[in-house]
């Protein structure tokens, strides 16, 4: 099987074989070998070295072994079996903690910070501490879209959508707004600042961005 990428940049022929795929590309060749579960077991690079895997029953990743011999450890809670653990090659950890619905609460990171997150009844996060006690406050539209970022209690961005949903209109914290246009494809087609300034922009076939 031949694979190529956009625009004709990557070009790759893929081999499936029994528990194992073989991609060859401008590289060389890679291979992977599976499980019978489809988890990757061991990685092939071109120039020999190999990358381990392991796993648990629940299709989690429990372990990467790179090259050199380096470990990194995942470890997952029974209840929704998220991530709760991660333990870099170097050792550095950082632990993860979830609410009664599941959704991420607060992380740890190595040096023992920690950063707490509140969601809503729609599951989406209004509410962000910093291990130093700094909040920052969430807002969003009927549609689940975000409509406001403020600290201590001052909005640092506001932003309106049109009635497509595209982000038409920010507001700076200096209350200064930015406006964008689109095109029938949802490109943006003209920009707008505070001044009245304004940036045309053109586009070719397949969204390239061509001039302004």
């Amino acid at each position: 099987m031949n694979v190529t990428g956009a625009e004709g940049y990557y070009n790759a022929t893929l081999d499936y074989g029994d528990g194992c795929t073989t991609v060859t590309d401008g590289k060389g060749i890679h291979r992977y070998y599976y499980d019978p579960d489809g988890n990757i077991l061991r990685e092939a690079a071109p120039d020999g070295s190999t990358t381990m895997y392991e796993w648990d029953e629940f299709h989690h990743l429990l372990a990467r072994h790179s090259p050199a011999g380096r470990v990194e450890k995942f470890e997952y809670n029974a209840a929704h079996g998220q991530l709760s653990r991660y333990t870099a090659a170097d050792g550095a950890e950082w632990q993860y903690r979830y609410d009664e619905r599941g959704l991420l609460s607060n992380i740890t990171d190595p040096a023992g910070q920690t950063w707490t997150q509140q969601c809503d009844e729609r599951g989406l996060p209004v509410s962000l501490v910093s291990p130093q006690g700094e909040e920052t406050r969430l807002a969003y539209t009927a549609q689940g879209l975000l409509s406001g970022i403020f600290r201590q209690d001052e909005r640092r961005l506001g932003i309106e959508y049109d009635h497509h949903n595209r982000p038409e209109t920010l507001t700076d914290v200096m209350g200064r707004e930015h406006h964008t246009e689109y095109s029938g494809h949802d490109l943006p087609v003209k920009m707008r600042g505070p001044g009245g300034q304004s940036v045309r922009l053109q586009w070719q076939q397949h969204h390239k961005l061509s001039g302004h």
